[in-house]
Parts: C-alpha cells; sequence; structure tokens
C-alpha cells in the first residue's frame, strides 16, 4: 500500500516532526525571506552562503532512483510544506539555493533525496 501523509510535519510541532523540543521544521513562507541572499553572499570556495548570521553549508543529496549519494554547490533543506498539487505523489516543498548558479528558490522536491532540515525555535 502506498499511503502518502502530508500532515507529518506542521506549522505546528507533530509527534513526527524530527526537530529536538522547542523546535520545529520551518514553513515555506519561513524561508522566503531567503530569496533575498545576494550574489555576493555566497561563498563558492566553502559552498554555501551566509544569511543573517547563519551559515547554510552546501551539502549533498541521495538519488530518489537509485539511492547513490551526490555530492553538489546546492544548500538543501526541507520545509514542512507539502507541495500543494498531486500531494499524492512523494514530494515537499524545500530550500534550493545553488552556489555555482547564484539563485534562492522554494521549489517542489522528491522526499526520497533526504536533505536536511533546519530547525526554527517554536513561538
Amino acid at each position: 500500500i502506498d499511503v502518502v501523509n502530508d500532515d507529518l510535519w506542521a506549522e505546528k510541532k507533530t509527534d513526527y516532526d524530527p526537530c529536538p523540543a522547542g523546535y520545529r521544521v520551518p514553513s515555506e513562507a519561513e524561508f522566503s525571506d531567503l530569496k533575498s541572499v545576494t550574489d555576493s553572499s555566497f561563498d563558492d570556495w566553502d559552498g554555501g552562503f551566509e544569511f543573517m548570521g547563519a551559515w547554510w553549508p552546501g551539502v549533498g543529496d541521495r538519488n530518489c532512483v537509485n539511492g547513490a549519494l551526490e555530492l553538489n554547490q546546492c544548500v538543501f533543506s526541507w520545509s514542512c510544506s507539502a507541495r500543494t498539487s498531486d500531494s499524492g505523489n512523494h514530494y515537499g516543498r524545500r530550500l534550493c539555493a545553488s552556489v555555482d548558479q547564484l539563485f534562492v528558490e522554494i521549489i517542489d522536491g522528491n522526499k526520497g533525496f533526504a536533505h536536511p532540515v533546519r530547525c526554527v525555535k517554536e513561538k
């Protein structure tokens, strides 16, 4: 049985949220400020960028087809937001920042990519 439950992570902490107590996975809207990252914030040598005093490191991901680990110069982080259309597939919304192409976007991603999460403090 292929069951998809997009409510396991939410804007309110759930039992399935991987963040420690007092923290939760951020929403897509909470990543929106990161779209203001400028070209000068990216560090091609170290493979990441700095934003508001925090370092966002480049990470690899897992190929969702064959499971291979892949290294690239991108910063990825899951949000708790589900893909709004066609939610029956295994997709979520994620931060995607390309260090070598100098852009930050919030895009769909296959949950099999195994990206990290960057926890935010609960309000």
